[in-house]
């Protein structure tokens, strides 16, 4: 009875992520359609290339600190070492900092000396692209630290739900008052949707470590070696699996025409929800299954993997059955 509550519960939250999700991708989609009627698709060739020089960026200025944050976060709080806890969520956001500080300059030059192709303006998107993805790494680390704490909805609606609605609602106020608008006053207010979910991610965090972020436990030099050991591998893991789609977009600026640049971008946008489901479910069942490992509970850690590979091969056959019957359509 006692675990059929538990499928239940996760069974709803997963649910609940899912719907929070396909809301958030909704209001994405529509931004692509809100740009390129009202604004031309140059404008959203534009467009997509900030948003893929930001996923970019957002993933190499945490140095993978965000991927691993959760299995981190999930095993010191199954041990109730919060000090250690408040020390690594410290150490990931000055990491962040210091990668910025490091990175701008250099990276600025490479983009002020690249051929432009399609009159982009490559340093001024990369510079606004530069300042979101800084946010946006904040975002992400912070993120990781609430879902394995086991809130998932605290990690992940800031991102989600807020930042598409508020993009969404400030491209249509700008699409009715300003038709004619230039690209950078466009990404300029994109820049600030991100920094608005930032700080509300940081506020997010800070509600739940409360006071241990102010008073973290001495940094020692090996809990820094294993998060070290780490990173590079989940970096590189990161930057071949969730950066498909920003890859491809920054190969198609040099390949083809803004049009197709375009057309391509909104394809993704509907490929995206396809992996909701399972980024829902693993936002959910991963901080358990580190959780149990961390205790050395064998039973409970093969019970958690077994139960989500069993859930993960249920929505894969939905999903393949909903293109099998709705892909012509779509």
């Amino acid at each position: 009875m006692m675990q059929e509550g538990f499928l239940n519960s996760l069974l709803s939250k997963m649910v609940g992520l899912t719907a929070c999700r396909v809301l958030g991708a909704g209001c994405l989609f529509l931004i692509t359609l809100v740009i390129t009627r009202n604004f031309g698709p140059q404008v959203m060739a534009h467009y997509s290339l900030f948003l893929a020089m930001i996923g970019l960026l957002a993933v190499v200025l945490p140095v993978g600190f965000q991927a691993f944050g959760s299995m981190v976060t999930a095993e010191y709080a199954a041990h109730d070492q919060s000090d250690k806890l408040a020390s690594f969520a410290s150490y990931g956001q000055s990491l962040i900092f210091k990668s910025a500080a490091i990175l701008f300059l250099p990276l600025l030059a490479i983009a002020y000396w690249m051929p432009d192709p399609h009159e982009y303006n490559l340093p001024l998107t990369f510079a606004l692209a530069f300042v979101a993805a800084f946010g946006l790494a904040l975002t992400y680390f912070s993120g990781s630290i609430l879902v394995g704490l086991e809130e998932p909805f605290r990690g992940q609606l800031p991102d989600m739900v807020i930042r598409p609605i508020l993009l969404l609602a400030g491209f249509l106020s700008l699409g009715l008052l300003w038709p004619n608008l230039e690209i950078t006053i466009l990404l300029g207010f994109a820049v600030f949707a991100y920094w608005v979910v930032t700080l509300v991610q940081y506020g997010l965090l800070r509600k739940k470590l409360k006071t241990q972020l102010q008073q973290p436990s001495p940094l020692l030099s090996e809990d820094r070696r294993s998060w070290w050991k780490l990173a590079p591998n989940w970096l590189v893991t990161t930057l071949l699996w969730d950066t498909f789609v920003e890859i491809h977009i920054l190969l198609a600026v040099w390949l083809v025409s803004p049009l197709e640049v375009a057309m391509l971008h909104i394809c993704f946008r509907i490929r995206q929800l396809a992996g909701f489901g399972m980024r829902s479910l693993y936002s959910l069942l991963l901080p358990k299954i580190f959780a149990a490992n961390a205790r050395q509970n064998e039973a409970e850690t093969k019970h958690l993997i077994r139960l989500a590979t069993r859930i993960t091969l249920g929505y894969a056959l939905a999903v393949w059955l909903f293109v099998a019957l709705f892909g012509d359509l779509m």
